[in-house]
């Protein structure tokens, strides 16, 4: 029988979940076809669900990763900038409260610090606006602004210039007041810090460095930014009017997972938050953070082309893997069908080879007239051929059968102890165990039968049950007896007159000789039937005697007699 995958297993498999016999059908006609489809299959949708499941999971830790970047920023920005207002903090205070602020000594002071920091510029402001230092523009709006206001109430202030000066540079402005006698601020110190220098101190670390940031206040409008390719707004008029709002920006963009409201209203209450907007057909990544200054906020952003970069890595790698794992899956697979075919190749054979015993087995019962049972040792019960029960007058199963045979009559009273012995020795562990008794056909006839046992275990050798066969002895015991019949009356005659000498017709030997008659046996040959008749012949015989004493002591003539049925003859001699 040859085997095939597709017919033992594949399609089996489909039969049961399925259950459609045309589908069966089909399948059967077109199975060639299901591996490489499953095959495709197993690639194709796990890799489908794999990439929803990867795109999901790299537009949520862009929020995160943005998030974490843009700390790390502002933790750089405030260090830079304290380090400043620090400094501009450490002149106000140098300046001695009877110092004129207009003097000399304090405009070489300012201007050294000028000199040794980051700041363009710095400058002395009185609280009516006059300015001393090297440059006074922004006079009118330095009066009139918050931060100066502050200042002036005593509180270190940091605010932005909104307008640009005459070559077109942005600052971020720094107040520090000064302290004359009683705790009166009779004076600003003003220092002006370009945004330029802030840009590389807010450079994004995220996604290798493609990712940009800039820092707004409370309102949108743009502070400072960063230099790059993917920046969203024009370089020039950065301050112009709407021009370099984040807020107007997101009113004009279409925003995932929130508001343009709830943006606003995070901005405003400094809350940081994470979303993704398409401006001009362009899809992006921000978070942002409070920084800590003036309720200014550091945004980061990142082009969506570097997030699906990333996915289609992730994905190739997914897909790589999930390619690896079909190849190895296929070839176990091809593995177990070789495997399989092997094995029922070799099961195929043994099968046959098993089928061939059996005939042989059967033969060999058949011809030597024996009739084989198995014995359950547990339930003490006999399963039988057609063969066995018709002889032990019993259906295919017995139970009980030691007591049952001798119940129903098919075991001889004489002999139904010699059969239960027989059966408490196999429920002992006796390996192998015979005994002779005599059964009742179903004529009413008495048969001689020798019923041997061997016993078959388990692995841990504990006996299962016991295989028995019978063999009809009917003619042997009958020789058997009427040989020992024999005997009995050989033995009755007087031991100085009688001679008996047993000769086994079949080996052609003589194997005994007993009595006392005194003839000549000296020297008798032990072997060959015709020697042994010539010796007597020559030694034992009268003359006149000696032809009718050859005639009937020949060999062939005594076999031909014995077959013809004659069991005793006699002669005088």
């Amino acid at each position: 029988m040859k085997y095939t995958y597709r017919d033992d297993n594949i399609m089996k498999f489909l039969d049961m979940v399925i259950g459609s016999k045309a589908f069966s059908e089909f399948s059967r006609k077109y199975s060639g076809m299901l591996i490489p489809i499953f095959l495709i299959l197993g690639l194709s949708v796990p890799g489908a669900v794999g990439y929803i499941y990867i795109a999901e999971m790299a537009k949520f830790n862009a929020e995160s990763v943005l998030v974490d970047s843009a700390h790390e920023q502002v933790a750089l920005l405030r260090a830079k900038v304290d380090s400043q207002v620090s400094m501009l903090r450490f002149v106000a205070s140098s300046i001695p409260e009877d110092e004129k602020l207009d003097s000399i000594h304090v405009s070489q002071m300012i201007e050294s610090a000028a000199a040794n920091s980051e700041f363009e510029s710095i400058s002395v402001v009185l609280p009516n606006g006059t300015v001393y230092g090297k440059n006074g523009y922004l006079n009118a709006i330095t009066i009139t602004s918050h931060h100066f206001k502050k200042a002036m109430q005593g509180a270190d202030s940091v605010g932005c210039c909104a307008e640009t000066s005459a070559d077109g540079k942005t600052y971020i402005v720094a107040y520090q007041p000064i302290w004359g006698k009683s705790g009166i601020v009779r004076g600003i110190l003003r220092g002006f810090y370009p945004t330029r220098k802030l840009s590389s101190s807010i450079i994004s670390g995220a996604y290798n460095g493609q990712a940009y940031s800039y820092i707004t206040d409370a309102n949108g409008r743009i502070i400072v930014d960063t230099v790059h390719k993917d920046y969203i707004f024009s370089r020039k008029n950065t301050f112009a009017a709407g021009a370099g709002n984040i807020l107007s920006l997101y009113k004009k963009s279409n925003i995932e997972d929130t508001s343009f409201a709830e943006i606003e209203a995070n901005m405003k209450s400094g809350t940081e938050s994470g979303f993704y907007f398409t401006y001009r057909d362009i899809e992006r990544y921000t978070a942002f953070v409070p920084t800590g200054i003036n309720n200014w906020m550091l945004f980061n952003t990142v082009n969506g082309s570097v997030i699906k970069e990333q996915i289609s890595e992730s994905v190739g790698l997914m897909f790589i893997s999930l390619a690896l794992l079909l190849f190895f899956a296929a070839v176990a697979v091809m593995y177990t069908v070789w495997r399989e075919r092997l094995i029922l190749s070799t099961l195929e054979a043994e099968k046959e080879e098993l089928r061939l015993s059996r005939q042989e087995y059967k033969i060999a019962v058949d011809q030597s007239n024996k009739s084989i049972f198995r014995y359950d040792i547990k339930t003490e019960s006999a399963k039988f051929s057609y063969s066995t029960s018709e002889l032990f007058q019993a259906n295919e199963e017995i139970e009980n059968i030691a007591e049952t045979l001798i119940e129903k009559g098919v075991v001889a009273p004489e002999s139904a102890a010699e059969h239960r012995r027989f059966y408490a020795s196999i429920q002992s562990g006796t390996m192998y165990e015979s005994c002779e008794i005599k059964l009742c056909k179903p004529d009413g006839t008495y048969r001689w039968n020798r019923l041997n046992s061997t016993l078959v275990l388990n692995r841990l050798g504990v006996p299962m049950y016991s295989v028995i066969s019978s063999t009809d002895i009917t003619e042997h015991k009958e020789q058997e007896i009427a040989y020992e019949r024999w005997r009995r009356s050989v033995s009755s005659l007087p031991k100085d007159k009688s001679l008996v000498v047993e000769y086994n017709m079949t080996d052609d030997i003589c194997e005994n000789i007993c009595g006392e008659l005194p003839l000549h046996l000296e020297d008798m040959p032990r072997k060959d039937f015709a020697s042994i008749t010539a010796y007597w012949v020559n030694r034992n015989v009268c003359r006149e005697d000696a032809n009718q004493f050859s005639l009937f002591m020949n060999y062939c003539r005594l076999i031909s007699d014995f077959c013809g049925g004659k069991s005793e003859e006699s002669l005088d001699f």
